[in-house]
C-alpha cells in the first residue's frame, strides 16, 4: 500500500514529465509527424507548418513551418543541413511574408545538431506564385483547394523554398 502525500505527488510529478520525455523521444517520428501538418512536397523537400502554433492578430499569422529536404544541402560556411525551421509572419491581405527567426539543423525533421540559428529581421517580401511560401500562406490563412478552383496545393514546382 502507499500512502500520497502532496511531498510525494511533488516528488513523482518531475519523475512523470522525465518518463514522458523519454516515451517523446522513442517515439520519434511519429510525435514529430503529429506536430507537423505536410502542406506540400517537391522533388527536392517537403513542406511543412506547425497548426499548434499558429498566432493570428487581424489579417496577420504568425506560425513556424519547415522544409525537410531529401538530399543534403550547403549552408554558410560549408556546413550540412537537411532540413530549416523558420517563425514566418503572413499577411494573408497582401499576400506578403517575413520571417524574424530560423534554424538549420544535420538531419531530417529538425533534429541533430543545430549547425546555424538566428534571429533575423527580413523585410515584408511579395510571395511567389507557385513557390512553397505560397502554400505556407494559404494554409495559415486558411486557403482550401476549393477557394482556388480546385487547383491542388500538394506539389510545388522544382524549386527552393521562397523562389
Amino acid at each position: 500500500m502507499t500512502l500520497m502525500t502532496t511531498q510525494g505527488a511533488a516528488l513523482k510529478r518531475p519523475l512523470y514529465r522525465a518518463l514522458l520525455a523519454m516515451l517523446l523521444a522513442g517515439a520519434g517520428d511519429s510525435i514529430a509527424a503529429e506536430l507537423w501538418a505536410k502542406v506540400g512536397e517537391s522533388e527536392k523537400f517537403r513542406a511543412y507548418a506547425m497548426p499548434a502554433s499558429m498566432r493570428r492578430e487581424g489579417a496577420i499569422v504568425k506560425i513556424w513551418d519547415m522544409f525537410d529536404y531529401r538530399m543534403a544541402q550547403v549552408g554558410d560556411g560549408g556546413k550540412k543541413y537537411l532540413s530549416m525551421k523558420r517563425h514566418t509572419e503572413y499577411d494573408c491581405k497582401q499576400g506578403k511574408m517575413r520571417v524574424f527567426e530560423l534554424s538549420y539543423h544535420s538531419d531530417n525533421l529538425t533534429k541533430g545538431e543545430v549547425v546555424h540559428a538566428a534571429k533575423v529581421n527580413f523585410k515584408w517580401s511579395e510571395v511567389a506564385t507557385g513557390s512553397a511560401d505560397l502554400l505556407l500562406l494559404e494554409f495559415a490563412c486558411g486557403i482550401k483547394d476549393q477557394d482556388k478552383g480546385g487547383e491542388s496545393m500538394k506539389k510545388i514546382p522544382p524549386m527552393l523554398p521562397g523562389k
